[in-house]
């Protein structure tokens, strides 16, 4: 599968789902609303349209520390692309843009931990 397809059914995968377990905000990271208010203040987005963004990032977080989750390992695997989490410059523009008051920035940095401590 190429990676434009891969990340396309990971983002797709996230926005439809209902399942939830996080230590951030359990009540309010499981909708993201309003992807376009976190997209158009990302300045990741607007200089690489290929990043996968701070909503898929948030929803990937949802399961990736969800503990039912069996597919934590390929999530982080994709997030560790160039185009993933480290893309993100934690400006702090998606959290402060989001009308659920997500903390987004904060989520981004617990998946790029999770990645700094696992061993992909």
């Amino acid at each position: 599968m190429n990676e434009k397809k891969d990340k396309r059914l990971f983002c797709s995968s996230f926005v439809s789902s209902s399942a939830f377990l996080s230590p951030l905000h359990c009540d309010t990271t499981g909708a993201v609303p309003s992807v376009a208010a976190q997209m158009t203040s990302c300045p990741a987005f607007w200089l690489r349209g290929e990043y996968v963004g701070p909503a898929a990032i948030v929803q990937a977080h949802r399961f990736i520390f969800d503990s039912r989750d069996r597919g934590a390992v390929q999530r982080l695997e994709i997030l560790n692309a160039p185009d993933g989490v480290w893309r993100c410059r934690t400006v702090f523009n998606c959290t402060n843009a989001c009308p659920r008051e997500i903390e987004v920035t904060k989520a981004i940095a617990e998946v790029k931990k999770a990645l700094i401590f696992s061993r992909l």
